[in-house]
């Protein structure tokens, strides 16, 4: 079963028009929906529900920071990539047409540039994922949950980054963090 034709019908309930305007001109609501949900089931499917509504106020503090892109797909996916020999081969290629593909263990959330599969496979942490990019992109749900934090990392690492932050709070097997800007 393709959970990606559950998320096209629930997607439509995610907003009352299919894209918005922003600064940077028009965003495709449903795309950033989906990459919401994505990152919310990857970062934290095997949590309890308030561990994956913090992975989702993470998501949108960093969308609302300038340190980080400003969309939800644009955080979800920053990091190095490469481009595909399919097009790189094209010199006079439009960048619009070009592709590219992430660098493998360069990117801000790992599941994105590990080399699996994105496809969800748990059905009901799916479903929960969806419910909570729901609630946070149509009715600012969980928005606060973790004070501010614009990172967050397992409590079993100790990742490089982790002295130079404020340390915000733990919420499941996550600890989250504050940039000291």
């Amino acid at each position: 079963m393709n959970m990606y034709k559950n998320l096209m019908l629930i997607a439509t309930f995610f907003c009352t028009s299919v894209q918005a305007n922003s600064v940077i001109g028009p965003i495709d609501l449903r795309q950033e929906a989906e990459c919401l949900a994505l990152n919310i089931y990857h970062e934290a499917r095997s949590e309890r529900t308030a561990g994956m509504w913090a992975v989702a106020d993470v998501t949108i503090n960093r969308v609302k920071s300038i340190q980080f892109p400003n969309t939800i797909c644009g955080v979800v996916k920053q990091g190095k990539v490469y481009e595909s020999w399919k097009t790189a081969r094209f010199k006079d290629l439009p960048d619009s047409e070009r592709i590219y593909y992430p660098k493998r263990g360069m990117c801000q959330f790992s599941w994105y540039c590990d080399g699996k599969s994105d496809d969800p496979t748990e059905p009901d942490s799916w479903q929960r994922a969806q419910d909570i990019a729901y609630g946070v992109m149509n009715h600012d749900m969980g928005l606060g949950l973790t004070d501010g934090s614009d990172h967050y990392h397992a409590n079993f690492i100790e990742p490089f980054w982790a002295p130079s932050m404020t340390l915000v709070t733990t919420i499941g097997n996550h600890k989250f963090y504050k940039s000291n800007r």
